[in-house]
């Protein structure tokens, strides 16, 4: 059970985390690739603003400020760019390009633009922007593919950062994780030895209460009160034995059930034949389904007690003269092997089926008497077969679905 917990408090813990964790680097990232495609938007209209003699020639530097600004803001200056005019007949009047191509392909870059309908758009690692000045058009284009670049690298490096604190923050949780559950585990390692102590102590005073009303029907005779005393006893004793198994159960100790590979089939036909006579007392009508000899590795004693709490609660809920249905074969998912139990259920009961396997839950408009824990056992015994286990309400019956 502390086992368990320990381990959803670190999923949760570390899921959490990974959820901040990745929002945060996202943002952060997206933050990145928005204000690079804004700045050469930005620069595209700065660029779109200038005239060719803005521009440098070949081997010129650009003048250093003294009072005034330069005539280029330096951002552009350093940006990958073509700078263009375009004559009305489609021929390139001006040109000046900082891009890592010849002259040749950033003229046919030009016009191929110049030819496009969108004023802007993206292409690749080039974003180009063209605008119409009486009867020429200017085209420019910048190329990011440096500055994504950048940004891309930065983004790895976030993420083997955020991969190495993620593995940091685990460790320590891991840590941290005994210390938070010590006073949790202490508790319930009290409270487990405190049942299976008070188990013990139990089963004497019981036996010698027995005893007396066994004596007491010897010398004075049978009675009501005789009767209830032993329905009491055994009922207390029930309780005290499934208490003991739940507890047990919790452990989570597979070494404790040794798991062995028998004839589901057989077990599941012993159970039939041991309650046939109780069954046909109440009136109940047993249909069976079993395919035979289904194999299945596991602890016989476990699931013949997951048989018992099935057939228990069908002769205490099961509307009288109603019926009682097993099946057993191979499930087709898994190769595994699926058990479901099914019993009619009283006329007008609405059972909280999600409630079912909580310990201690008692349907309120159910008379009959019982400890609440049965269906809390079978799930742990299915649980620890590694199985899954379902109840579903539907068409006047409960029906339990096991896959193990």
């Amino acid at each position: 059970m502390i086992k368990k917990l320990r381990l959803q408090f670190i999923l949760v813990s570390m899921a959490a985390i990974f959820l901040v964790m990745s929002a945060v680097i996202m943002t952060i990232n997206f933050s990145n690739f928005y204000a690079i495609e804004n700045s050469t938007r930005h620069n595209l209209t700065e660029l779109l603003k200038r005239d060719i003699s803005d521009f440098p020639g070949p081997g010129e530097e650009i003048p250093e400020p003294s009072g005034n600004p330069p005539a280029i803001p330096d951002e552009l200056i350093e940006e990958n760019f073509i700078y263009a005019t375009v004559k009305e007949d489609g021929t390139i009047q001006d040109f000046v390009s900082k891009f890592p191509l010849n002259e040749p392909e950033c003229k046919q870059l030009v016009i191929t633009y110049y030819h496009r309908t969108k004023n802007y758009d993206k292409i690749g690692s080039y974003r180009y922007k063209k605008a119409k000045f009486g009867d020429i058009t200017k085209v420019v284009i910048i190329d990011v593919n440096r500055n994504r670049s950048q940004a891309f690298i930065s983004m790895w490096g976030s993420f083997v950062v955020a991969g190495v604190a993620y593995i940091l923050v685990l460790l320590l949780i891991l840590g941290m994780s005994r210390l938070v559950l010590k006073v949790n585990e202490k508790a319930y390692h009290n409270q487990k030895e405190f049942i299976t102590n008070a188990s013990h102590e139990l089963k004497t005073p019981l036996t010698i209460i027995s005893t007396d009303v066994e004596i007491i029907e010897m010398d004075y005779g049978q009675s009501e009160w005789t009767r209830s005393i032993k329905d009491q006893v055994q009922n207390l004793t029930f309780m005290t034995n499934q208490l003991v198994t739940s507890a047990r159960l919790e452990e989570d100790n597979a070494s404790s059930y040794p798991m062995e590979e028998f004839n589901i089939t057989e077990v599941v036909q012993e159970s039939i034949d041991a309650f046939a006579a109780s069954l046909k007392n109440r009136h109940l009508v047993l249909h069976t389904n079993l395919e035979k000899n289904v194999m299945f590795n596991g602890n016989r004693y476990l699931i013949n007690e997951l048989l018992f709490i099935f057939f228990d609660n069908a002769l205490k809920y099961c509307e009288e003269h109603g019926d009682v249905e097993v099946v057993v074969r191979k499930n087709k998912n898994k190769n595994k092997v699926e058990i479901s139990f099914a019993n009619t259920l009283p006329k007008a009961n609405k059972i909280e089926v999600d409630k079912l396997f909580d310990r201690f839950y008692r349907d309120p408009g159910n008379k009959v008497s019982g400890t609440g824990i049965g269906l809390s056992i079978s799930k742990q015994i299915v649980e620890l077969h590694k199985g899954k286990i379902e109840a579903v309400q539907e068409g006047g019956k409960i029906k339990f679905i096991v896959i193990l």
